[in-house]
């Protein structure tokens, strides 16, 4: 099917990448079906875009490469509703948030995005009791310091 998108033009889509959304996401509840586009080779971003919608483009990442201690305790509601018997099944991504100056790029820790790959389902999981918060620094000072 073809996708017509703001940020990327005209796409070619399978529909078996489709992932649905049962709940949307919050304050897009409405918008359940999306895609992955994968940014670069051997990157750790991709961006999550709508079907319904060819302006929403989020930017998601692996966690492993900035935060290589994430760790997400799931619970059992939160796995049942996109299918997934075991956690270690889950592919978990992180909403990225880059301002104008992207030095200063966060991302969300406390909300991950979780997958269901087999099934293609998608829900992004509110971490109630976690340490975790919705702007974590992608490029901490203390390293942007020794980079100079």
């Amino acid at each position: 099917m073809k996708l017509h998108t703001t940020n990327f033009g005209e796409l070619e889509v399978n529909s078996d990448d489709i992932i649905i959304f049962p709940q949307g996401i919050p304050a897009f509840e409405n918008l359940r079906k999306f895609i992955i586009i994968d940014h670069q080779e051997d990157s750790p971003f991709h961006y999550l875009q709508s079907v319904e919608e060819a302006q929403l483009t989020f930017v998601i990442l692996e966690p492993g490469t900035f935060f290589p201690d994430y760790q997400v305790k799931l619970n059992k509601n939160d796995l049942t509703d996109i299918g997934i018997e075991d956690e270690k099944d889950a592919v978990v991504l992180l909403m990225v948030t880059i301002p104008a100056e992207p030095k200063n790029m966060t991302a969300n820790l406390q909300a991950p995005l979780v997958f269901n790959g087999k099934r293609k389902l998608g829900k992004q999981v509110i971490l109630s009791d976690s340490h975790y918060t919705t702007r974590h620094r992608l490029f901490p000072e203390e390293k942007l310091e020794a980079c100079k």
